[in-house]
């Protein structure tokens, strides 16, 4: 089998049929076998090879992103002792802050507080009382709308 491309030009493309490959010249049989497996490669490449070329490329994006999601969650969790001491110190904290806050039970008590250092410093109370409540995230405001007269002298 000898591929001479000088007689590619002098084939007669008129005695070339289909049904008759066998007598083909060697040159033509040898660019069809070519072009029919770089058909073949092609359509295998992609009907079975792209699809799992993508699935790969998908899974190393998962994967990069769970690697991600690892650091993150181990970074917190090895700190998660100190995290916890943190929380139990910011909860007496809390619970000291609220300590300090006044009840309802105290409120009568702050306005006779108010009442009495407003009297001893020359303020005459016309009208005092309390406003609606005014809930806020953790705790409650109690207003307070007063009338005053003030007589001060130096």
């Amino acid at each position: 089998m000898n591929l001479d491309f000088k007689s590619f030009t002098e084939i007669d493309w008129n005695e070339i049929e289909l049904d008759n490959i066998g007598e083909w010249p060697v040159i033509v049989k040898a660019i069809c076998g070519t072009f029919v497996a770089c058909l073949v490669l092609f359509f295998s490449y992609s009907l079975l090879v792209s699809d799992e070329i993508d699935s790969y490329h998908n899974a190393v994006a998962k994967e990069i992103e769970l690697r991600t999601t690892y650091r993150t969650k181990y970074a917190v969790a090895s700190k998660l002792d100190i995290y916890r001491e943190q929380m139990v110190e910011m909860e007496d904290k809390f619970s000291q802050l609220l300590k300090r806050l006044p009840t309802s039970n105290e409120t009568p008590g702050l306005l006779d507080d108010l009442s009495y250092v407003g009297t001893t410093s020359g303020l005459t109370f016309l009208k005092i009382g309390w406003l609606p409540e005014v809930e806020k995230e953790f705790y409650t405001e109690l207003p307070l709308n007063s009338d005053n007269k003030c007589n001060f002298s130096d």
